[in-house]
């Protein structure tokens, strides 16, 4: 079997092709699109935001100790 794919953006285009013998060549051709953003983006950007705010509060309390 061989295979070959290509990711371009949010785009996805595999090929492969097996050989079976008497029977001749499979071929097979995908095409993905992927659409937003996944889970882990998502996640990760909540807890970036929660970061950006701890860091602040943790400013503030800092400075009013000065």
């Amino acid at each position: 079997m061989r295979d070959f794919g290509v990711k371009y953006r949010n785009i996805m285009i595999d090929y492969s092709f097996s050989p079976y013998g008497r029977l001749g060549i499979a071929h097979k051709v995908s095409i993905g699109i992927k659409f937003g953003k996944n889970y882990a983006d998502n996640v990760n950007a909540k807890m970036r935001e929660q970061t950006r705010k701890n860091l602040s509060k943790f400013r503030n309390i800092v400075q009013e100790e000065k």
